[in-house]
């Protein structure tokens, strides 16, 4: 991974600054590592039963947490060009493998790739492990963000 172009930054990165989210709806803490393709982010399952049924974390929010990691890359790439933060939305999930729902307060690491870009839509693999690697769920995300 090549840091270069992030010098200004120190990594970790609080996320509250990158995402426009708040509790409790901010899902994800800190952003580790980011470079033009790539970014790794750290979550943990909050404990509210809102976000959980019986088994764990509701799918709709291990796709959130996906999708808010993408925002919180992007807030990487304004700061670094001191540029305002981008909008965008999520308009599609495409190909999402949920192996295991993570459970109230775990901790959890996403990984997120960008696959391809076509004007304003971005295609990003996203992959999301616990903390002993274990591979809990992956899909692609499809953004729409704004020039």
């Amino acid at each position: 991974m090549d840091n270069k172009a992030l010098h200004n930054l120190s990594f970790p990165v609080d996320a509250k600054g990158l995402v426009p989210h708040r509790p409790p709806m901010l899902l994800i803490d800190k952003v580790l590592a980011k470079d033009s393709d790539f970014a790794v982010i750290t979550a943990e399952v909050p404990s509210d039963e809102f976000f959980l049924d019986q088994n764990g974390l509701l799918p709709e929010f291990l796709i959130e947490i996906m999708a808010q990691g993408l925002a919180a890359a992007d807030g990487i790439d304004a700061l670094e060009a001191n540029k305002p933060k981008r909008k965008g939305f999520l308009v599609g999930v495409e190909d999402l493998y949920i192996k295991a729902k993570p459970v109230a307060g775990e901790q959890l690491r996403v990984e997120l790739k960008k696959e391809t870009e076509f004007a304003n839509i971005v295609y990003f693999f996203c992959e999301l492990f616990n903390n002993d690697g274990e591979l809990l769920a992956n899909g692609k995300l499809k953004v729409w963000l704004e020039d």
